[in-house]
């Protein structure tokens, strides 16, 4: 047996798409339900039946954004940073209150910067970033 991982909306989507399949559902009621047209609820079905709930999982989970800046950039940005700002923060719990409302890939960089050894040695999500 394996172990699927899927998000709220593609287990909702699901829920839906099997009533449509076991015809206890329409395909109108579905679109509004789900909130995908006509077309792409047969689209759905049939990966449904071609892969079954794998299918349906987005396929662009785990890979890298189109607007990322290269890993080039974004050291060049921290170096600066660093040596311009080697005192930046005054103690641990200011940092951490300042952070709190910054967005996740800004806390990822800056513990990167806090860095003692001036490398990048940064986890996210439990693998290594660089």
């Amino acid at each position: 047996m394996t172990v699927i991982t899927m998000s709220r909306n593609e287990l909702a989507r699901l829920q839906v798409l099997i009533d449509v399949a076991d015809e206890r559902l329409c395909v109108a009621d579905a679109t509004g339900i789900i909130g995908v047209g006509g077309r792409q609820i047969y689209r759905l079905l049939q990966a449904l039946s071609a892969d079954g709930p794998d299918g349906l999982i987005s396929r662009k989970r785990d890979r890298p954004s189109n607007r990322a800046l290269g890993a080039v950039f974004r050291e060049t940005v921290l170096s600066i940073v660093r040596d311009r700002y080697p005192r930046f923060w005054p103690d641990i719990g200011g940092r951490e209150a300042v952070r709190a409302s910054w967005p996740r890939s800004w806390r990822r960089d800056a513990a990167a910067i806090d860095d003692p050894d001036g490398r990048l040695a940064i986890r996210y999500r439990g693998r290594d970033l660089a």
